[in-house]
């Protein structure tokens, strides 16, 4: 998948750069997705009511390259017209999604000052610094009242002051705390905190006014992840590494020989970095280990044995992470991943075009619980030296540990944090960013070895995350 598509759907602000126009009757026509906040809910599934706000907020002449856009106007003070008041105009936009918390996003925007109202008429203008971005969990009001409700509001991303006509671009990655589910532009300062530098455009009609209109184009905001794992291949063949990304445009590539393609073909055991750059404060980067895989080689049928807690439950993984696998449970599932609650044996046939089919055999026990492991269900990681770390602790005559590892999960199923080393436990923080207070899943792996044999020992719950 590639192309204008693959961009929409990486793109989380639906028609981000305002082409899409959604006819109305009359021989009209209003852009789809967007919409100006009224003093009650916008119906999005019918904007066309609202279409003589659209034609103050969009020109066709006063996008990017003579395209769309969308009008903010940020700063309206003492307009006279039948009378001086202040107002504020915002663009807002429902997002394809909710941001997830404790992901971290991008967001980008071009934008320029504008000295005229559609009609063309001069008025007394200024530049500001409030091209600002915000979110908001419920659909977003505009109550017409002074001070609005949007000065509650605590912008994102914050734009400086330019004091030009040029396109600028304003960009900022942050960490979504899972109230997202719309996004507004426009001023969310009062006037005494809103920057202001005088245009030099006057007209007498409007001695009063001071006004700031920006037009809004490229709007993009895209998860920063790079959804590749560890993988392997048939020897001889060429796999190729793509990270699948179509936005922004300027989003750039470096590979660890230097290459900047967005595509890497890897065609020996190797470890693949990848840096991917949405800005210069922007950027994330990941290693993938890539393992040939031979032909010749005899693969033969592969077992587990695991212990688990009773009421607790083990995550079993099939399969060798090799493209184009596939995977046939016992009970028909196909997922890589299932989760166990239960004693039996589960089995997993894996076949792939490398070698002819494998078994693989989970056998799970249940024993009345781990004797010896302590988990405390809250921590606090506020820095103040009290149970500021998640981890385990063992009693003195706990058998001697081969292999440990702790992993702590989101309510979403994402990886937040795994450790291997006993000294290393969980300090709240995810990409080095605190993550959001909250309930959060954990799962203990633990390797002993005493006079019976090595056993592996699971153990798994929730822990409540309060600063």
């Amino acid at each position: 998948m590639s192309g204008p598509l693959l961009a929409a759907q990486d793109n989380l602000v639906p028609n981000g750069d305002f082409e899409e126009e959604l006819p109305c009757p009359g021989n009209l026509a209003t852009l789809a997705h967007w919409f100006v906040p009224q003093n009650s809910v916008v119906d999005l599934n019918n904007l066309c009511p609202y279409i003589d706000w659209w034609r103050f907020i969009r020109d066709k002449k006063e996008g990017i390259n003579g395209s769309q856009c969308g009008y903010a106007e940020t700063y309206y003070r003492g307009f006279a017209d039948d009378n001086i008041y202040s107002g504020r105009i915002y663009l807002a936009a429902k997002l394809r999604k909710p941001l997830e918390a404790g992901k971290e996003y991008y967001f980008e925007m071009q934008f320029r000052a504008v000295d005229t109202f559609p009609n063309k008429k001069l008025v007394n203008t200024v530049f500001t610094n409030s091209q600002d971005i915000a979110f908001t969990k419920e659909p977003p009001l505009f109550d017409f009242n002074i001070p609005r409700n949007y000065m509650e509001l605590k912008p994102v991303v914050a734009s400086p002051l330019y004091t030009d006509y040029e396109w600028h671009k304003l960009s900022h990655c942050f960490v979504a705390d899972g109230t997202e589910h719309y996004l507004v532009i426009g001023n969310f300062k009062n006037d005494a905190n809103t920057l202001t530098v005088s245009t030099g455009k006057r007209n007498p009609n409007f001695p009063n006014g001071l006004i700031a209109n920006y037009a809004i184009d490229e709007v993009v905001l895209t998860a920063m992840e790079i959804p590749l794992t560890d993988t392997a291949m048939c020897v001889g063949d060429t796999l190729s590494l793509n990270v699948g990304k179509s936005v922004p445009r300027a989003l750039a590539y470096r590979w660890q020989d230097g290459s900047t393609r967005p595509v890497y073909p890897a065609y020996k055991q190797e470890t693949v970095r990848v840096e991917m750059i949405y800005s210069a404060q922007c950027r994330r980067d990941k290693q993938i280990r890539v393992t040939p895989f031979s032909r010749e080689f005899p693969v033969q049928d592969q077992f587990w044995d695991t212990v688990i807690c009773e009421g607790q439950f083990t995550p079993v993984l099939a399969g060798m992470h090799l493209l184009g696998e596939n995977i046939r449970w016992e009970d028909g599932r196909s997922d890589p991943m299932r989760i166990i609650h239960d004693p039996g044996t589960y089995t997993a046939d894996l076949s792939h075009r490398c070698f002819n089919s494998i078994r693989q055999v989970f056998k799970v026990e249940v024993e009345s619980c781990l004797a010896g492991i302590y988990l405390a269900n809250l921590f606090t990681p506020n820095g103040d030296g009290k149970n500021d770390e998640f981890r385990p602790v063992f009693k003195p005559d706990f058998p001697a540990i081969q292999s440990y590892e702790l992993s702590i999960y989101n309510r979403w199923g994402e990886l937040v944090f795994i450790s291997r080393n006993l000294e290393t436990g969980w300090d709240g923080r995810r990409f080095n960013q605190p993550v959001p207070p909250g309930v959060y899943l954990y799962s203990l792996r633990v390797t002993t070895q005493s006079r019976s044999g090595q056993r592996t020992h699971r153990k798994s719950g929730d822990v409540t995350l309060v600063y």
